[in-house]
Protein backbone atom coordinates (compact mmCIF):
# COMPACT_ATOMS: atom_id res chain seq x y z
CA UNK A 1 0.00 0.00 0.00
CA UNK A 2 1.04 3.67 -0.87
CA UNK A 3 2.39 5.96 1.77
CA UNK A 4 1.08 9.13 2.26
CA UNK A 5 2.83 12.15 3.83
CA UNK A 6 0.11 13.70 5.80
CA UNK A 7 2.01 16.33 7.69
CA UNK A 8 0.60 20.05 6.74
CA UNK A 9 -2.70 18.06 6.08
CA UNK A 10 -5.99 20.10 7.41
CA UNK A 11 -6.40 17.80 10.62
CA UNK A 12 -9.63 16.40 9.75
CA UNK A 13 -8.43 15.45 6.41
CA UNK A 14 -4.62 14.41 8.53
CA UNK A 15 -7.24 12.20 10.59
CA UNK A 16 -9.34 10.06 7.80
CA UNK A 17 -6.16 9.93 5.54
CA UNK A 18 -4.29 8.45 9.01
CA UNK A 19 -7.12 5.96 9.83
CA UNK A 20 -8.12 4.35 6.85
CA UNK A 21 -4.29 3.99 5.59
CA UNK A 22 -4.12 2.04 9.26
CA UNK A 23 -6.89 0.16 8.13
CA UNK A 24 -5.51 -1.07 4.93
CA UNK A 25 -2.12 -1.76 6.47
CA UNK A 26 -3.81 -4.00 9.12
CA UNK A 27 -6.11 -5.75 6.28
CA UNK A 28 -3.67 -6.25 3.85
CA UNK A 29 -5.89 -9.02 2.12
CA UNK A 30 -9.44 -6.64 1.83
CA UNK A 31 -9.95 -4.99 -0.77
CA UNK A 32 -12.60 -2.91 0.99
CA UNK A 33 -9.78 -1.46 2.89
CA UNK A 34 -7.59 -0.70 -0.25
CA UNK A 35 -10.64 0.61 -1.85
CA UNK A 36 -12.14 2.80 0.70
CA UNK A 37 -8.09 4.58 1.21
CA UNK A 38 -8.31 5.12 -2.51
CA UNK A 39 -11.67 6.80 -2.43
CA UNK A 40 -10.53 8.79 0.30
CA UNK A 41 -7.25 9.99 -1.20
CA UNK A 42 -9.23 10.51 -4.77
CA UNK A 43 -11.80 12.87 -2.60
CA UNK A 44 -8.68 14.91 -1.31
CA UNK A 45 -7.39 15.60 -4.90
CA UNK A 46 -4.50 12.78 -4.48
CA UNK A 47 -5.30 10.72 -7.20
CA UNK A 48 -1.72 9.72 -7.84
CA UNK A 49 -1.56 7.58 -4.44
CA UNK A 50 -5.57 7.02 -4.69
CA UNK A 51 -4.74 4.57 -7.94
CA UNK A 52 -1.77 2.17 -6.52
CA UNK A 53 -5.12 1.52 -3.99
CA UNK A 54 -7.79 0.59 -6.41
CA UNK A 55 -5.60 -1.49 -8.50
CA UNK A 56 -4.71 -3.46 -5.31
CA UNK A 57 -8.33 -3.67 -4.54
CA UNK A 58 -9.35 -4.88 -8.39
CA UNK A 59 -6.11 -7.76 -7.88
CA UNK A 60 -8.12 -8.52 -4.17
CA UNK A 61 -11.50 -8.24 -6.02
CA UNK A 62 -12.23 -8.85 -9.21
CA UNK A 63 -15.97 -8.76 -8.80
CA UNK A 64 -16.16 -5.32 -7.52
CA UNK A 65 -17.00 -2.89 -10.15
CA UNK A 66 -15.74 -0.24 -8.18
CA UNK A 67 -12.83 -0.15 -8.35
CA UNK A 68 -12.65 -0.91 -11.63
CA UNK A 69 -14.57 2.36 -12.61
CA UNK A 70 -12.49 4.49 -9.81
CA UNK A 71 -9.10 3.65 -11.73
CA UNK A 72 -11.14 4.62 -15.40
CA UNK A 73 -11.88 7.97 -13.37
CA UNK A 74 -8.53 8.27 -12.84
CA UNK A 75 -6.95 7.33 -15.70
CA UNK A 76 -9.26 9.02 -18.02
CA UNK A 77 -8.23 12.26 -16.05
CA UNK A 78 -4.76 11.67 -16.92
CA UNK A 79 -5.95 11.09 -20.30
CA UNK A 80 -4.42 7.78 -20.84
CA UNK A 81 -7.38 6.84 -22.97
CA UNK A 82 -6.59 3.00 -23.15
CA UNK A 83 -6.34 2.38 -19.48
CA UNK A 84 -9.37 4.21 -18.85
CA UNK A 85 -11.59 2.18 -21.66
CA UNK A 86 -10.15 -1.32 -20.13
CA UNK A 87 -11.31 -0.29 -16.55
CA UNK A 88 -15.07 1.01 -17.74
CA UNK A 89 -15.31 -2.08 -19.69
CA UNK A 90 -14.53 -4.29 -16.73
CA UNK A 91 -16.84 -2.49 -14.47
CA UNK A 92 -19.44 -2.84 -17.08
CA UNK A 93 -18.68 -6.75 -17.78
CA UNK A 94 -19.82 -6.97 -14.02
CA UNK A 95 -22.54 -4.35 -13.88
CA UNK A 96 -24.20 -3.48 -16.87
CA UNK A 97 -26.51 -0.81 -15.88
CA UNK A 98 -23.85 1.52 -14.89
CA UNK A 99 -25.35 4.72 -16.71
CA UNK A 100 -22.04 6.75 -16.02
CA UNK A 101 -19.28 4.39 -16.83
CA UNK A 102 -20.79 3.94 -20.66
CA UNK A 103 -20.50 7.45 -21.29
CA UNK A 104 -17.29 7.77 -19.86
CA UNK A 105 -15.86 4.90 -21.63
CA UNK A 106 -17.85 6.64 -24.79
CA UNK A 107 -15.71 9.22 -24.14
CA UNK A 108 -12.66 7.39 -23.70
CA UNK A 109 -13.06 5.61 -26.68
CA UNK A 110 -13.64 8.92 -29.22
CA UNK A 111 -10.17 9.78 -27.04
CA UNK A 112 -8.66 6.60 -28.93
CA UNK A 113 -9.86 7.45 -32.35
CA UNK A 114 -12.41 4.81 -31.84
CA UNK A 115 -15.65 6.38 -33.14
CA UNK A 116 -17.57 3.61 -33.60
CA UNK A 117 -16.93 2.27 -30.37
CA UNK A 118 -17.57 5.57 -28.58
CA UNK A 119 -20.77 5.86 -30.64
CA UNK A 120 -21.89 2.16 -29.24
CA UNK A 121 -21.56 3.40 -25.74
CA UNK A 122 -23.52 6.72 -26.15
CA UNK A 123 -26.35 4.84 -27.70
CA UNK A 124 -26.47 2.54 -25.28
CA UNK A 125 -26.51 5.30 -22.18
CA UNK A 126 -29.43 7.30 -24.04
CA UNK A 127 -31.44 3.99 -24.49
CA UNK A 128 -30.87 3.93 -20.59
CA UNK A 129 -31.73 8.09 -20.09
CA UNK A 130 -32.95 9.51 -23.68
CA UNK A 131 -32.35 12.81 -22.46
CA UNK A 132 -29.52 12.82 -20.86
CA UNK A 133 -27.33 15.82 -22.39
CA UNK A 134 -23.50 13.88 -21.76
CA UNK A 135 -23.54 11.45 -24.05
CA UNK A 136 -25.69 13.04 -26.38
CA UNK A 137 -23.28 16.24 -26.70
CA UNK A 138 -20.68 12.66 -27.24
CA UNK A 139 -22.68 11.93 -29.80
CA UNK A 140 -22.83 14.70 -31.69
CA UNK A 141 -18.86 15.21 -31.51
CA UNK A 142 -18.61 11.31 -33.11
CA UNK A 143 -20.84 12.75 -36.06
CA UNK A 144 -19.34 15.70 -36.81
CA UNK A 145 -16.11 13.80 -36.75
CA UNK A 146 -17.31 10.97 -38.65
CA UNK A 147 -18.83 14.51 -40.91
CA UNK A 148 -22.37 13.62 -40.67
CA UNK A 149 -23.33 17.28 -39.92
CA UNK A 150 -27.08 17.18 -39.88
CA UNK A 151 -27.13 14.66 -36.88
CA UNK A 152 -24.39 16.55 -35.53
CA UNK A 153 -26.40 19.71 -35.61
CA UNK A 154 -29.61 18.29 -34.68
CA UNK A 155 -28.39 16.50 -31.49
CA UNK A 156 -26.41 20.11 -30.78
CA UNK A 157 -29.65 21.86 -31.04
CA UNK A 158 -31.17 20.11 -29.07
CA UNK A 159 -28.95 20.23 -26.36
CA UNK A 160 -28.52 24.00 -26.57
CA UNK A 161 -33.00 24.38 -26.74
CA UNK A 162 -32.54 21.84 -23.31
CA UNK A 163 -29.93 23.61 -21.56
CA UNK A 164 -29.45 27.10 -22.68
CA UNK A 165 -26.23 27.48 -20.63
CA UNK A 166 -24.10 24.42 -22.13
CA UNK A 167 -21.39 26.69 -22.97
CA UNK A 168 -19.33 23.77 -24.52
CA UNK A 169 -22.53 22.77 -26.90
CA UNK A 170 -22.91 26.41 -27.63
CA UNK A 171 -19.81 27.17 -28.98
CA UNK A 172 -19.48 23.43 -30.88
CA UNK A 173 -22.74 24.13 -32.58
CA UNK A 174 -21.45 27.79 -33.32
CA UNK A 175 -18.80 26.45 -34.86
CA UNK A 176 -20.87 24.33 -36.89
CA UNK A 177 -22.99 26.69 -37.70
CA UNK A 178 -20.02 28.75 -39.70
CA UNK A 179 -18.49 25.83 -41.11
CA UNK A 180 -21.89 25.38 -43.02
CA UNK A 181 -21.73 29.48 -44.02
CA UNK A 182 -24.55 30.03 -41.82
CA UNK A 183 -22.77 33.12 -40.02
CA UNK A 184 -25.32 35.02 -38.71
CA UNK A 185 -26.92 31.91 -37.01
CA UNK A 186 -23.66 31.86 -35.24
CA UNK A 187 -23.66 35.53 -34.51
CA UNK A 188 -26.90 35.41 -32.69
CA UNK A 189 -25.87 31.87 -30.68
CA UNK A 190 -22.89 33.88 -29.88
CA UNK A 191 -24.84 36.87 -28.62
CA UNK A 192 -27.29 34.97 -26.01
CA UNK A 193 -24.33 33.14 -24.91
CA UNK A 194 -22.92 36.87 -23.84
CA UNK A 195 -26.34 37.51 -22.77
CA UNK A 196 -26.55 34.27 -20.40
CA UNK A 197 -23.33 33.67 -19.39
CA UNK A 198 -22.24 33.20 -15.91
CA UNK A 199 -18.46 33.90 -14.09
CA UNK A 200 -18.01 29.74 -14.49
CA UNK A 201 -19.02 27.91 -18.17
CA UNK A 202 -21.56 25.55 -16.89
CA UNK A 203 -21.33 21.99 -17.47
CA UNK A 204 -23.66 19.61 -17.91
CA UNK A 205 -25.73 17.86 -15.50
CA UNK A 206 -23.90 14.01 -15.08
CA UNK A 207 -25.75 11.94 -12.63
CA UNK A 208 -22.52 9.48 -11.25
CA UNK A 209 -23.68 8.19 -8.20
CA UNK A 210 -20.69 5.80 -7.37
CA UNK A 211 -18.88 9.57 -7.72
CA UNK A 212 -20.98 10.87 -5.22
CA UNK A 213 -19.92 8.51 -2.94
CA UNK A 214 -16.22 9.86 -3.00
CA UNK A 215 -17.15 13.29 -2.74
CA UNK A 216 -19.41 12.41 0.37
CA UNK A 217 -15.35 11.75 1.97
CA UNK A 218 -14.50 14.84 0.97
CA UNK A 219 -13.46 16.50 4.68
CA UNK A 220 -11.44 19.50 3.62
CA UNK A 221 -11.99 23.23 3.89
CA UNK A 222 -13.46 23.72 0.96
CA UNK A 223 -16.13 20.88 1.27
CA UNK A 224 -16.90 22.45 4.66
CA UNK A 225 -17.07 25.33 3.32
CA UNK A 226 -19.56 24.51 0.77
CA UNK A 227 -21.87 22.63 2.80
CA UNK A 228 -21.78 25.86 4.87
CA UNK A 229 -22.88 27.76 1.90
CA UNK A 230 -25.57 25.25 1.37
CA UNK A 231 -27.16 25.45 4.68
CA UNK A 232 -27.08 29.04 5.04
CA UNK A 233 -28.96 29.31 1.53
CA UNK A 234 -31.74 27.10 2.86
CA UNK A 235 -32.02 29.13 6.26
CA UNK A 236 -30.10 27.28 8.23
CA UNK A 237 -27.59 30.40 8.92
CA UNK A 238 -27.13 28.95 12.93
CA UNK A 239 -25.60 25.54 11.79
CA UNK A 240 -23.42 26.81 8.62
CA UNK A 241 -21.96 29.22 11.57
CA UNK A 242 -21.05 26.38 13.87
CA UNK A 243 -19.89 24.22 10.99
CA UNK A 244 -16.95 26.87 10.23
CA UNK A 245 -16.17 27.88 13.83
CA UNK A 246 -16.00 24.52 14.38
CA UNK A 247 -13.75 24.48 11.18
CA UNK A 248 -11.49 27.36 12.53
CA UNK A 249 -11.00 24.88 15.76
CA UNK A 250 -9.59 22.57 13.75
CA UNK A 251 -7.16 24.97 12.20
CA UNK A 252 -7.23 29.12 13.68
CA UNK A 253 -4.59 29.51 10.11
CA UNK A 254 -7.77 28.57 7.40
CA UNK A 255 -8.12 32.49 6.25
CA UNK A 256 -11.15 31.53 4.17
CA UNK A 257 -12.79 30.52 7.38
CA UNK A 258 -12.52 34.02 8.55
CA UNK A 259 -14.25 35.29 5.08
CA UNK A 260 -17.07 33.40 5.81
CA UNK A 261 -17.81 34.01 9.29
CA UNK A 262 -17.45 37.91 8.49
CA UNK A 263 -20.50 37.42 6.06
CA UNK A 264 -22.28 34.50 8.30
CA UNK A 265 -22.12 36.65 11.15
CA UNK A 266 -23.02 39.69 9.25
CA UNK A 267 -25.71 38.02 8.41
CA UNK A 268 -26.98 37.23 11.34
CA UNK A 269 -26.34 40.90 12.97
CA UNK A 270 -23.87 39.36 14.87
CA UNK A 271 -21.84 42.42 14.07
CA UNK A 272 -19.06 42.09 17.03
CA UNK A 273 -17.99 39.04 16.07
CA UNK A 274 -17.96 40.18 12.47
CA UNK A 275 -15.43 42.98 13.42
CA UNK A 276 -13.51 40.41 15.16
CA UNK A 277 -13.68 37.59 11.77
CA UNK A 278 -12.73 40.51 9.78
CA UNK A 279 -9.30 41.91 11.95
CA UNK A 280 -8.54 38.30 12.35
CA UNK A 281 -8.70 37.54 8.36
CA UNK A 282 -6.77 40.80 7.69
CA UNK A 283 -3.64 39.57 10.08
CA UNK A 284 -3.57 36.32 8.40
CA UNK A 285 -4.23 37.73 5.05
CA UNK A 286 -2.88 41.51 5.11
CA UNK A 287 -2.53 42.43 1.25
CA UNK A 288 -5.63 40.44 -0.24
CA UNK A 289 -8.78 42.10 -1.45
CA UNK A 290 -11.34 39.76 0.20
CA UNK A 291 -11.24 40.91 3.50
CA UNK A 292 -12.31 44.14 2.99
CA UNK A 293 -15.10 42.88 0.55
CA UNK A 294 -16.13 40.38 2.84
CA UNK A 295 -16.57 43.16 5.37
CA UNK A 296 -18.29 45.27 3.13
CA UNK A 297 -21.27 42.45 2.18
CA UNK A 298 -21.40 43.04 6.37
CA UNK A 299 -21.65 46.70 6.37
CA UNK A 300 -24.08 46.35 3.85
CA UNK A 301 -26.20 43.85 6.12
CA UNK A 302 -26.08 46.65 8.80
CA UNK A 303 -27.18 49.05 6.20
CA UNK A 304 -24.31 51.21 6.79
CA UNK A 305 -23.51 52.41 2.94
CA UNK A 306 -20.63 54.94 3.54
CA UNK A 307 -18.18 51.76 5.84
CA UNK A 308 -19.60 50.00 3.04
CA UNK A 309 -17.81 52.01 0.21
CA UNK A 310 -15.32 52.24 2.57
CA UNK A 311 -14.73 48.99 2.17
CA UNK A 312 -14.98 48.06 -1.36
CA UNK A 313 -12.66 50.94 -2.06
CA UNK A 314 -10.15 49.26 -0.18
CA UNK A 315 -10.80 46.00 -1.64
CA UNK A 316 -10.66 47.51 -5.26
CA UNK A 317 -6.82 48.63 -4.18
CA UNK A 318 -5.51 45.97 -2.90
CA UNK A 319 -6.93 44.09 -5.84
CA UNK A 320 -7.66 46.49 -8.83
CA UNK A 321 -9.36 42.99 -10.81
CA UNK A 322 -11.88 42.11 -8.27
CA UNK A 323 -14.85 42.69 -10.19
CA UNK A 324 -17.37 41.70 -7.77
CA UNK A 325 -16.40 43.97 -5.30
CA UNK A 326 -16.43 46.68 -8.03
CA UNK A 327 -19.85 45.95 -8.59
CA UNK A 328 -21.00 46.15 -5.22
CA UNK A 329 -19.32 49.60 -4.44
CA UNK A 330 -21.14 50.89 -8.14
CA UNK A 331 -24.64 49.49 -5.96
CA UNK A 332 -23.53 51.39 -2.74
CA UNK A 333 -23.15 54.88 -5.10
CA UNK A 334 -26.28 54.94 -6.69
CA UNK A 335 -28.02 54.54 -3.33
CA UNK A 336 -25.82 57.41 -2.30
CA UNK A 337 -27.08 59.54 -5.69
CA UNK A 338 -22.97 59.62 -6.91
CA UNK A 339 -24.54 58.52 -9.79
CA UNK A 340 -21.36 59.38 -11.97
CA UNK A 341 -19.10 57.35 -9.97
CA UNK A 342 -21.17 54.43 -9.96
CA UNK A 343 -21.54 54.52 -13.94
CA UNK A 344 -17.66 54.45 -14.11
CA UNK A 345 -17.36 51.53 -11.83
CA UNK A 346 -19.98 49.65 -13.90
CA UNK A 347 -18.46 50.64 -17.43
CA UNK A 348 -14.72 49.12 -15.71
CA UNK A 349 -16.59 46.07 -14.10
CA UNK A 350 -18.33 45.17 -18.06
CA UNK A 351 -14.38 45.73 -19.62
CA UNK A 352 -13.14 43.08 -17.17
CA UNK A 353 -16.00 40.35 -17.70
CA UNK A 354 -19.47 39.78 -18.73
CA UNK A 355 -21.64 40.33 -16.11
CA UNK A 356 -25.44 40.45 -16.52
CA UNK A 357 -26.46 42.07 -13.36
CA UNK A 358 -23.96 45.07 -14.16
CA UNK A 359 -25.22 45.59 -17.45
CA UNK A 360 -28.70 45.24 -16.35
CA UNK A 361 -27.92 47.94 -13.26
CA UNK A 362 -25.83 50.41 -15.22
CA UNK A 363 -28.73 50.32 -18.34
CA UNK A 364 -31.15 51.08 -15.52
CA UNK A 365 -28.64 54.24 -14.49
CA UNK A 366 -28.38 55.62 -17.87
CA UNK A 367 -32.63 55.23 -18.78
CA UNK A 368 -32.98 57.08 -15.60
CA UNK A 369 -31.23 59.86 -17.01
CA UNK A 370 -32.82 59.73 -20.23
CA UNK A 371 -29.77 58.25 -22.21
CA UNK A 372 -32.44 55.73 -23.24
CA UNK A 373 -30.57 54.62 -27.00
CA UNK A 374 -27.28 54.13 -24.77
CA UNK A 375 -29.13 52.30 -22.05
CA UNK A 376 -30.69 49.75 -24.50
CA UNK A 377 -28.09 47.51 -25.24
CA UNK A 378 -27.10 47.25 -21.36
CA UNK A 379 -30.91 46.20 -20.53
CA UNK A 380 -31.24 44.31 -23.59
CA UNK A 381 -28.39 41.59 -21.62
CA UNK A 382 -31.18 41.01 -18.54
CA UNK A 383 -33.28 40.27 -21.38
CA UNK A 384 -35.30 36.33 -20.07
CA UNK A 385 -32.34 36.24 -17.76
CA UNK A 386 -32.83 35.93 -13.56
CA UNK A 387 -32.07 39.97 -12.77
CA UNK A 388 -33.07 42.22 -9.48
CA UNK A 389 -35.76 44.50 -10.84
CA UNK A 390 -37.05 42.82 -13.66
CA UNK A 391 -40.28 45.46 -13.44
CA UNK A 392 -37.96 48.23 -13.68
CA UNK A 393 -36.09 46.47 -16.29
CA UNK A 394 -38.92 45.96 -18.52
CA UNK A 395 -40.45 49.59 -17.94
CA UNK A 396 -36.32 50.82 -19.23
CA UNK A 397 -36.91 48.69 -22.14
CA UNK A 398 -39.98 49.70 -23.10
CA UNK A 399 -38.94 53.93 -22.79
CA UNK A 400 -36.14 52.87 -25.12
CA UNK A 401 -37.98 51.31 -27.59
CA UNK A 402 -40.45 54.09 -27.47
CA UNK A 403 -37.02 56.48 -27.65
CA UNK A 404 -36.67 54.64 -30.55
CA UNK A 405 -39.44 54.78 -32.47
CA UNK A 406 -40.37 51.19 -32.22
CA UNK A 407 -43.91 51.24 -30.96
CA UNK A 408 -44.73 47.85 -30.93
CA UNK A 409 -41.83 46.45 -28.78
CA UNK A 410 -42.10 49.03 -26.70
CA UNK A 411 -45.67 48.43 -25.70
CA UNK A 412 -44.99 44.85 -25.10
CA UNK A 413 -42.23 45.71 -23.07
CA UNK A 414 -44.15 47.95 -20.99
CA UNK A 415 -47.28 45.75 -20.43
CA UNK A 416 -44.74 42.91 -19.33
CA UNK A 417 -43.50 45.45 -16.72
CA UNK A 418 -47.28 46.05 -15.82
CA UNK A 419 -47.47 42.17 -15.52
CA UNK A 420 -44.58 41.45 -13.48
CA UNK A 421 -44.74 44.05 -10.73
CA UNK A 422 -48.21 43.25 -9.94
CA UNK A 423 -47.55 39.63 -9.65
CA UNK A 424 -44.72 41.28 -7.06
CA UNK A 425 -47.16 43.34 -5.07
CA UNK A 426 -49.01 39.95 -5.24
CA UNK A 427 -46.20 37.66 -3.38
CA UNK A 428 -45.31 40.38 -1.44
CA UNK A 429 -49.32 40.98 0.05
CA UNK A 430 -50.21 38.37 2.71
CA UNK A 431 -53.90 39.89 2.55
CA UNK A 432 -54.34 39.27 -1.51
CA UNK A 433 -52.52 35.81 -0.65
CA UNK A 434 -55.22 35.04 1.59
CA UNK A 435 -57.82 36.22 -0.69
CA UNK A 436 -56.60 34.27 -3.61
CA UNK A 437 -56.73 31.26 -1.19
CA UNK A 438 -59.56 31.82 -0.16
CA UNK A 439 -61.48 31.98 -4.17
CA UNK A 440 -59.42 28.89 -4.83
CA UNK A 441 -61.09 27.09 -1.89
CA UNK A 442 -64.45 27.92 -2.83
CA UNK A 443 -64.11 27.45 -6.61
CA UNK A 444 -62.44 23.42 -5.56
CA UNK A 445 -65.24 22.95 -3.36
CA UNK A 446 -68.39 24.12 -5.80
CA UNK A 447 -66.81 21.51 -8.03
CA UNK A 448 -67.21 19.00 -5.81
CA UNK A 449 -70.67 20.26 -5.16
Amino acid sequence: MPKVNVEGMYPPVKRLVAETMEQAQMQPDSAEAAGRLGMVLLAHRFPDVAEPCFERARRLNPNDERWHYYKGVICQRKKDFACAAEAFQRALGIKGDLFAAKVLLGESLFGMGDLSGSREWFESALKDRENAPRPRFGLAMVSLKEDKLEAARKDLESLVAAYPRYDEAKFTLGNLYRRQGEAAKAAALVAGYERSRSAEPTPAPFDDPLMREVNKLNVGPDAVRQRARRLASSGRLPAAIRLIEEGLREDPKQAPFHLDLVVLYGNAEMFDKAEASYQAALKTLPNDPTPHEAYGMMQLKRKDLPAAIAAFTKAIEAGPTLSSARFRLAQCLVKVGKKKEAEEQYRKVLESERHIQASVDLGLLLSAEGRHAEALPFLLAGQDQRVQDEAKLYHALGLAYEAAGKAELAQENLLRSKVIAAAQAHRADPALKSRSSARAGASARGRLR
